[in-house]
Parts: structure tokens; sequence; C-alpha cells
């Protein structure tokens, strides 16, 4: 039915089965959005039904740019429903994905891990291969597909299996396999995409609708929630239409050990107050020696849940965080039905985070990594990662090691170096328990503030973000701690660069600091993890705290993105379409400068200078006439979300990030050095001044100097 939306345009409008109406973005507009706001727009299409003719066409453009990427690709084949109008969208894209086998692999599995099923499987039989995929219970198994050996014949069954799930048209043949029902594609009830679009309409009212209920109960059945899910049953939906479902969901969160802590550190992180805590203490003689009580510090003050005892202190706090979990939310207590065991006695933690000791000569001595394992033990931080970096030269070795993990849910990392990795990792621990024991206030507590990420100082001159027209705004109250995805999608360092960069993601810069130099991080300007992907070096998992841009606001968030040196980003940035629709500005704007860049160096105008910490660096410069002009325009046009690493102020409120002109200083230079003061200088010119990376200067030499 043709209908005339509240905004004025023409628009195809349909109700969807859910019952809800939807109304288009304008058709003029949709080839203006950027990679991330066309994303959202075909999910909301697709999930409420609205088969406009605009929203085809631009799916058919996209594909045949080949500017749709797995999440868009996803959103057409197994979230749209099974309506012949959209057939000739949805066999275009599944054309354009069944030419690379590994683009329909990593499809597969992005779908599994959002709808929370358990991995795709392969299966080798006598003919061949076949795949499966589904939830227990309603799995989905395509056709057996043969090939020249097992590894083609597995990648046409997973291509085979795709076109069975969407319906579309197999390369490889029917097989005689009918198309499945839409409502029978691996799941027994909505599409996590459905799901969450009902769960967030509905949230506010005081009754869900029957759908969502149902779906609701059977989610609770199987655990299939995440954590921002839980929060929301829990502590936004009420009234009496809820109660089922919120006490379903509590339930949940009893029988599985961790959940109750990590809401209630979101709940805690909403009060914008210190988080919840446990009061400890042991009665040696009695049959459930740990006794626990959770509390949590609210805006009208301190509550505690019941005090509880159990066998084993893990045990013990997940069911004091329960207890005080039915305390907030006004729900009964469920019983906990986890075990109770024994643990082996375990050194107590002191307030700054080191296992206490008896005293005397046979007290057992630890280092950092001892105490960061023990500390993860105690469910006081997540497990710790490690990656390392070569920094030295074959004459002399030396390494790079990044540690990371979080505490309760806030992201904090460190750097270190050595002669050998073993050293690299110890320095490494070291300064990262340091940060891990400024996180916390007693023994138990979380954090008052979030740290700052170790080793995110820049040396460059901060910049308020009021300055570049961005005011600081209020953090979102339900920010999730971060959750790693196991890596999954195998790519070469370029593809996944790529990759991302194709499917909108932004850029920005991440200043040099001891013991690192300066790099770009790839990441989604909604502040949401990356997808998952094992990443091959250089490239590397890394969390920054940013400002991220909102309207004319900004607000203060840690992102996990990718790091990526500055001059491993030159081969794959400019070599991409700046114009292409789905190219986040900021990866756009960078990809200009490291062209102009290259055009410096390739012109000779670079110049040897004395770095901020007294090492010598190649400069671009004398810059003069057009190449002058260039460089202003490209400082005047670079976007905020490409200069965006907060900086420290003195204000904490305020929200400080690096100038453009000196984000773009800092790529420049970083770009020429590397590319000018290369490892087979020496051996040309011997070891003088500027000849080598981050070579110390003699006095004489110190006198150089000078900016573009």
């Amino acid at each position: 039915m043709l209908t005339t939306a509240r905004h004025g345009w023409p628009t195809n409008e349909r109700t969807d089965p859910t019952g809800t109406s939807v109304e288009a973005v304008p058709p003029s507009t949709l080839s203006t959005l950027d990679a991330n706001a066309w994303t959202e727009h075909l999910k909301t299409a697709c999930v409420h039904g609205q088969l406009s003719r605009t929203v085809r066409a631009e799916v058919l453009r996209h594909t045949a740019a080949g500017q749709m990427s797995l999440r868009d690709m996803r959103i057409v084949l197994l979230v749209a429903d099974g309506d012949q109008v959209w057939a000739p969208a949805r066999e275009a894209v599944m054309a354009a994905a069944a030419t690379d086998a590994a683009t329909v692999r990593n499809l597969l599995i992005l779908h599994v891990q959002l709808e929370m099923w358990p991995p795709l499987a392969v299966l080798d039989t006598p003919d061949g291969a076949q795949a499966r995929i589904g939830q227990p219970g309603h799995e989905v198994t395509g056709p057996v597909r043969r090939g020249p050996n097992r590894q083609h014949a597995r990648e046409a069954a997973q291509i085979s299996l795709l076109a069975h799930l969407a319906g579309a048209t197999d390369p490889f043949g029917a097989g005689g396999l009918p198309a499945p029902c839409r409502e029978l594609t691996g799941r027994g009830g909505l599409g996590m995409d459905a799901f969450e679009a009902l769960l967030d309409e509905d949230i506010t009212l005081p009754v869900p609708r029957p759908l969502l209920l149902k779906d609701l109960l059977g989610r609770a059945e199987r655990g299939q929630f995440q954590h921002r899910h839980m929060y929301e049953l829990l502590f936004t939906a009420s009234g009496p239409g809820w109660h089922r479902a919120r006490t379903a969901m509590l339930d949940v969160v009893a029988q599985r050990s961790g959940y109750a802590a990590a809401l209630l550190a979101m709940r805690s992180k909403a009060f914008q107050g210190p988080l919840f805590a446990y009061d400890e203490s042991r009665d040696d003689g009695a049959e459930h020696p740990h006794v626990i009580t959770a509390w949590i510090e609210t805006g009208g003050g301190v509550v505690r849940g019941n005090q509880c005892r159990a066998r084993g202190r893990r045990a013990g706090r997940h069911r004091a965080a329960v207890s005080l979990l039915s305390e907030l939310t006004g729900l009964a207590e469920p019983e906990v039905r986890l075990p109770d065991e024994l643990e082996k006695d375990k050194p107590a933690t002191t307030q700054n985070g080191r296992p206490a000791t008896s005293g005397g000569d046979d007290r057992k001595r630890t280092n950092a990594l001892m105490d960061l394992n023990q500390l993860k033990m105690d469910e006081e931080i997540t497990k710790p990662e490690w990656a390392y970096e070569s920094v030295g030269t074959v004459q002399k070795p030396r390494f790079s090691c990044t540690g990371s993990c979080e505490v309760r849910g806030w992201a904090v990392r460190a750097d270190g170096r050595g002669r050998n990795k073993s050293d690299a990792r110890m320095a490494a621990a070291e300064a990262l328990l340091d940060h891990v024991r400024q996180s916390r206030t007693e023994a138990g507590g979380p954090l008052t503030e979030p740290p700052a990420a170790a080793g995110t100082s820049n040396a460059t001159a901060p910049q308020s973000v009021k300055e570049a027209e961005l005011e600081a705004a209020p953090a979102d109250a339900h920010t999730v701690p971060v959750q790693r995805a196991a890596p999954t999608a195998h790519l070469s360092a370029a593809s996944a660069v790529g990759e991302a960069v194709a499917s909108g993601c932004a850029l920005t810069l991440i200043g040099p600091a001891p013991g690192r130099a300066a790099c770009l991080l790839l990441y989604r300007d909604d502040g949401a993890a990356m997808p998952p992907a094992a990443l091959p070096v250089p490239l590397a998992e890394a969390v920054h705290e940013l400002a991220l841009a909102r309207g004319s606001e900004a607000r203060r968030a840690q992102v996990a993105g990718w790091a990526l040196p500055v001059p491993f980003a030159v081969g794959t940035l400019i070599a991409t379409d700046e114009s292409a629709a789905g190219m986040h500005p900021s990866a756009a704007a960078w990809a200009r400068v490291l062209r102009f860049g290259l055009e410096l160096v390739a012109d000779g105008l670079v110049h040897p200078a004395v770095g901020d910490d007294g090492t010598g660096v190649w400069r671009p410069g004398p810059l003069a006439g057009a190449h002058r002009t260039m460089l202003d325009g490209l400082v005047e046009h670079l976007p905020p979300h490409a200069h965006c690493e907060l900086l420290p102020a003195n204000d904490p409120t305020a929200l400080r990030i690096t100038s453009p002109d000196e984000a773009v200083d800092t790529v420049l230079t970083t770009l020429a050095d590397t590319l000018v003061a290369t490892p087979g200088v020496p051996a040309l010119f011997g070891t003088h001044p500027f000849t080598t990376p981050a070579q110390h200067l003699p006095p004489a030499a110190a006198a150089v100097g000078g900016r573009p």
C-alpha cells in the first residue's frame, strides 16, 4: 500500500507481523548514508518487512559496486523475510558472496555469533562434505558437496548451506533440498535482530507484546542472552506484564557464575559512583566457612543483599551478588544451583592487589605475573592478554610487549620492553599490575573512575574538544563492559584492514608514548566492538579512551579496535576509493594525508630534525606554495573522528583531544622517518646521525630541527 510518511515523502509502507509500522528514510538520502547508517537502515527495513523499492534498488547498487559489508550481506540473506519482492536483491547478494569462499564462511560465522548459536560445523562424508548451522534442536544441514579435494568440498558445502538458508539459487545445484521455511532457518523463535528491535520498542511499556514475551521465556530456557539484554530486563523493564520474564531472567543469572557480578558492575556504573563490593569474613569451624555480603552505593544510600554462606569463596561471592540483585530489582531471590565446592587455600589479597604473606623467612615470593594470575583467579580481572613486537635489530634484539585486561568492565593496558620476550612480558606485567592497583580502592573493591590506558599519553599539544566544536556530553548509562569474542575470521592483515575500511570503520590517530610509536586505530564510530577476527601481524587488538562525536556534542568511551602501524596503513589506504559511499570520512582523510606524505618523500621534501625525546627524526618540509596550501587543506578538513584520542586534562569533566595540525604532523613525520631512515641505510652510509630510527644525537647535531 502506497502511503505518505510522517515526513511527507511517499513510501511503500506496510505493517510487519509484529504489529510495528515502519517509515522509510527519504529515497534521496539513502545514497548519502555512511556505512553504519546504511546498515542500520537496512536492518530496520528487513526486520520490519518494509519492502520499499528504494531500499531494494540501493541494495543492488551497493552489491554492484562491491560495497556490501558482511553485516549487510547477512541482513539481506539471513534476516530479511522470504517475500518474493526481495528475490532480485537476494540473488544478487548471494551471487556476489559465492564468488569468495572466505566471504561465505565469515558470513556464516558472523551469523552464528550474533545469534549465539554453537559454532558452524563442516562434516566430512564419504561422498564429500556437508555444513550444519543452527540452534540445538533446530539445526539446518546443507546438501553434500564434492570437490577435487577436501578443502574445495568443504567450501562448496558452506556456499550451498548459505544459499539453502537464504532461499537463493545454489551455484552448485539444488541438491534435492527445498528452500527452508523462513521460520525454521536454524532457530526456534525470533532471530536476534528482530528480538532486539522488539525489546528496544517494548522495554518502556508496562506490558510486552505476546510474541516478545514468548521469545523471552524461550531464550531464558536456553540462556540465549547478552549482558545488555539482562540489564534492560532487570533494571529498565517494569510493570506486572514483565514480571514473569524478569523472574526467569534472574534465575538465568543465578545459574551462571560471574553474571551477577557483571550486571552489578554495570548498575553501579549507571549510578556514577563507587562500584559494588563485598564484606567478607571466615568462620573456620563451620561447614560453610565463607560469610559474604554484597553491597552497592546508590543515589539513595547503600543497598545490601542477604548474608550468604558457602564452602567456597567464589560460590559465596556469586550467591551474595545474586542476593543483592534480587534486592535491587524487587524480585524474589532465586535458588543458586551451582556447585559449592571447597577451594584450595589461596593467599588473601591486600588492598593494593598483592597477595598477603604471613611473614617470616619461608613466605612465598611472587612476581607481577603471579600477582596478575592470582587476581584473575579471584575474579578481580579478566585473563591478561599479551602481544609482542620486535623493535630491535639483528645485532641488538629488543622486544616490546603490550599487556591488557579488564577490571570490572574497564580496559587497562601497559607496555614493556626487554632483551627477549620473557623480559618484555615481565616489564609489561609490572606496569599493568600498577594500573590494576590504581583501579581498586580496597580489597575486592572496584573502580571509582575508569583508569587511563597505560602508555596513551601523547607528546603533541592537546586541544579541548570545545575548541574542535565539540561539547562534553554525559556518558551513556548502559555501557556494556568490554567483551572479547573468540577469534574466528582468518584474514591477511591487508584484507582485514581493507574489509574494515570498506565496511565504514573509522580511523583515528593514537599518539606516541614511551616505548610505543604513533599508530592508527580502526574502530566503529558508535563505540561498539570490532567484528571478531584472528588478527595477523602487525595488527593488534587495542583499547583506548576516545571522545566520540555525537552531533555537536561528544561522549567519553572506552573503545576496542585494531591498532595498525602508520607505515603499514599506507599500502591499504592509498589504494582505496575515497569517494566510495561506505568509506568513513576519517579513513578517507587519513588516506589523503598518507598520499600527500608519499609525494613529499618522493619530491625530496624532508629534512633531519630533533624529536621531542631528543632523538633524530626526519620531518617533511620545508613546504611552500602548493605544498603548503595542500597541507593547510588537509588540516582544515580533518574530521573529529580522525583525532579523537582523549588526553589528560586538569578538569575531569573536560574532553581534550589532539589538535588537527599536530595530528597531521605526527603522521607525516612518522611516515617520513620510516621511509628515509630504513634499516639498510647504515649499511650504505655507515652509522651517522639520522641514519637509524630513534637514534640519540651527539650535541653537535642537536641544533638541527624544524617543522613543516
